[in-house]
C-alpha cells in the first residue's frame, strides 16, 4: 500500500492548491468532493472518503488529500485500516488566509477559521510534522521519493 500524505490546515491556507500542483506525482483524492455541495450526511461522506483513500493507496502512486478539520480522527482511522499516514501542515499568515478565503467564498472567514490556525500550529509541533506555507509544502512534497 502506498502512503497517504495528509495536508492539514485552515480554509484558505492553500491545501487544495498544493494537491492540484502535485497531481502528476500523487493520486489526489479531493476531500471536498465528499462533503461540499452535496446534501449528504456527514458520516456517509466520511465513509466514502475513507473508502476512496484506502482504494487509492492500493494504486501505483502515493496518495495526497486535504484535511481541513479533525486531522487526528482521520489519521487514526486510516492507520487502523493499516495505512501509513504522513501529515504535512499548511500554515499561512492570517492576512493571506483572509485574502484567499474572501476571494473563494466572497466573505470574511469566521473567527473559528482564524482561531483554528493556532490549533493547527500546535498539532504540527505535537506530531513533529513538516509545516510551512503552501509553496514550501509543495516544494517539500515534490522531493518525496
Amino acid at each position: 500500500m502506498k502512503p497517504i500524505y495528509l495536508l492539514c490546515g485552515v480554509s484558505g491556507s492553500g491545501k487544495s492548491w498544493v494537491c492540484q500542483q502535485l497531481k502528476s506525482k500523487f493520486t489526489y483524492v479531493a476531500h471536498d468532493q465528499f462533503f461540499v455541495g452535496e446534501r449528504i450526511h456527514h458520516a456517509q461522506g466520511q465513509r466514502k472518503y475513507i473508502a476512496s483513500l484506502i482504494a487509492a493507496a492500493a494504486g501505483d502512486k502515493p496518495v495526497i488529500t486535504e484535511c481541513p478539520f479533525a486531522e487526528r480522527q482521520l489519521k487514526e482511522q486510516l492507520e487502523r485500516a493499516g495505512l501509513k499516514v504522513i501529515p504535512y501542515f499548511v500554515i499561512e499568515p492570517t492576512d493571506v488566509v483572509r485574502t484567499r478565503f474572501r476571494a473563494r467564498e466572497g466573505q470574511e472567514p469566521s473567527q473559528n477559521v482564524l482561531t483554528r490556525s493556532v490549533t493547527i500550529r500546535k498539532r504540527a509541533e505535537e506530531w513533529k510534522a513538516p509545516s510551512g506555507t503552501s509553496t514550501a509544502i509543495r516544494d517539500m512534497l515534490q522531493k518525496v521519493g
